[in-house]
């Protein structure tokens, strides 16, 4: 008797489960750099909070009420 393997080939358990890519974070980071009325000095933070937003979206836990 052969085991079966489950595959879930679904879009959404995919995006979950990678990473955000760098371009991804790049244009997150850019809207919130916008959303802070363009006010330089603040790009380590806006990359980190970008990053952050993507990876708690992917995990299903969208809890940042600014996006």
């Amino acid at each position: 008797m052969k085991a079966r393997i489950r595959r879930d080939n679904s879009t959404k358990e995919k995006t979950q489960m990678t990473p955000p890519t760098l371009e991804e974070i790049r244009q997150r980071a850019h809207e919130i750099f916008m959303a802070r009325g363009g006010t330089p000095g603040n790009a380590l933070e806006d990359w980190l909070r970008a990053e952050q937003q993507l990876k708690q979206e992917r995990a299903g836990n969208n809890t940042d009420a600014t996006r």
